[in-house]
């Protein structure tokens, strides 16, 4: 029951400053709220900082800056296909290849999602197992720059499951 009435209690709190905003027309923090016309500029002036600035005085650069995040689309996600050609070829390609390759994406996104994947270093050749068919997969996918897991072939723990290929 306490519980509950902690809940109506925030919510009466946030309805309440809700309301002050809107009647005041500054956030909690005393920064004016953007209007519509303000907005407006803003979508019409995008990238120009300078006439943007000049156009509303009552706004810092920053606060201009933070607004104009909210005007553009965010970046796609990243598909699987993707993923699969950077980790084939960035221990190796050229930050012009990378590019090509990621057609929409910079190069600053490309390392982020690379270093956040662990894709950092040349990958180390498989071992040899005892089992031949196993081996000349492991075989093909080191000469074609492929990894055991986007040739469909995996098993919990991150070990490749030799009864699967006999």
């Amino acid at each position: 029951m306490a519980y509950r009435a902690v809940d109506f209690e925030r919510l009466a709190f946030c309805a309440a400053t809700a309301e002050r905003v809107r009647r005041t027309g500054r956030t909690p923090m005393g920064d004016a709220i953007w209007t519509e016309r303000e907005r407006l500029i803003c979508r019409r002036h995008y990238p120009d900082l300078k006439k943007l600035k000049r156009l509303l005085p009552r706004r810092t650069v920053g606060a201009i800056r933070c607004r104009r995040m909210e005007l553009t689309d965010p970046p796609a996600p990243w598909s699987g296909a993707e993923l699969a050609r950077l980790r084939k070829s960035f221990a190796t390609a050229s930050k012009d290849e990378l590019l090509a390759m990621l057609p929409g994406r910079t190069y600053g996104a490309i390392i982020r999602v690379a270093y956040k994947h662990g894709f950092r270093e040349r990958r180390k050749p498989y071992k040899r197992t005892c089992h031949p068919a196993l081996d000349q997969i492991r075989d093909r996918c080191t000469e074609e720059g492929l990894f055991m897991p986007d040739v469909g072939i995996s098993s919990a723990r991150g070990r490749t499951d030799a009864r699967r290929l006999t």
